[in-house]
């Protein structure tokens, strides 16, 4: 590891489990190293799609938490 924190996930999939975080009911938690822009860009484009709020906090050591409250975007939902 070279001394650097751990994370679940690589971190140029970020920016697609945004999506998912967004689509779902309730709070989404995800630990990643800082956002790059592309991830930045899909919350953003996230939240005026789905109505989804997403908080970004900094926890040092390039660490970052990304919270969601998701859309709870249903599948095979109409929109009317």
């Amino acid at each position: 590891m070279g001394g650097q924190p751990c994370v679940c996930f690589a971190c140029r999939m970020q920016d697609q489990l945004v999506v998912f975080m967004a689509l779902a009911r309730g709070e989404s938690r995800m630990l990643c190293r800082m956002p790059s822009l592309h991830t930045r860009t899909a919350i953003a484009v996230a939240q005026q799609l789905t109505g989804a709020r997403f908080d970004v906090k900094e926890r040092g050591q390039d660490l970052s938490l990304v919270v969601c409250c998701g859309a709870a975007v249903c599948a095979g939902a109409s929109a009317r």
